[in-house]
């Protein structure tokens, strides 16, 4: 009886992710309309910006405060069918990430990482932000991307992936400020989970900022 639980919350997490990727899929395939913002921003990466060596790239303005790395991907990427897949990429490996991080941050029980889908599902913007290649996406995606990482990095005691993860959440919240909150999360559990070993927390603190301010700079 057991067994057959397991196979089927397994089978339904997959269900629902294969479900959720197919409609995203779609959606973004089709949709041809941009909203106004939509249609500037496009405008300026295939006119404003201008790249002849990578020391350009690399200066590529800010422009309109959503950070240098989300009009890099515009420009680099060229095509809007090419820009619409990248973003629903960016949102089926975020839902992907999920029962991953579940399961192996916290040891859950394939009930559980059930639930925790059904729970990222449940919220109206998973399915669609009203934008098909908006900032908001680029920057919700690397913050989610950058959570789960730090998470599992913190866990299995990995320095790189958790590092790495903070540079990601950095560049998240210089894409989009409100997905700091995703950062803040991160910062706050691990904190709380070492607040009790003396002498650390400052330290921990401080590190982290560092690495989150790194990150920042590279999404501004």
């Amino acid at each position: 009886m057991e067994k057959k639980k397991r196979i089927f919350y397994r089978a339904a997490v997959c269900s629902l992710l294969m479900v959720y990727a197919v409609f995203l899929l779609t959606v973004y395939s089709y949709t041809e309309a941009l909203v106004p913002d939509e249609q500037w921003f496009w405008g300026m990466a295939e006119n404003e910006i201008q790249w002849s060596s990578w020391e350009d790239v690399l200066k590529t303005p800010n422009y309109l405060g959503y950070g240098s790395i989300y009009w890099i991907l515009l420009k680099a990427v060229g095509d809007f069918s090419g820009m619409r897949f990248l973003c629903a990429v960016f949102m089926i490996v975020s839902a992907c990430l999920v029962p991953y991080t579940v399961r192996s941050f916290h040891q859950a029980s394939d009930r559980q990482v059930f639930f925790s889908v059904v729970i990222y599902l449940s919220c109206p913007l998973v399915w669609f932000t009203g934008k098909v290649i908006g900032p908001e996406i680029t920057g919700y995606a690397l913050g989610i991307i950058g959570c789960c990482m730090g998470l599992l990095g913190y866990r299995k005691d990995k320095r790189r992936i958790y590092v790495l993860s903070l540079f990601l959440l950095g560049i998240s919240a210089g894409v989009k400020l409100n997905d700091i909150v995703l950062a803040v999360f991160l910062l706050v559990y691990i904190s709380l989970d070492r607040i009790g070993r003396a002498g650390q927390w400052k330290q921990l603190f401080s590190r982290q900022n560092l690495i989150l301010l790194t990150g920042s700079g590279g999404g501004f």
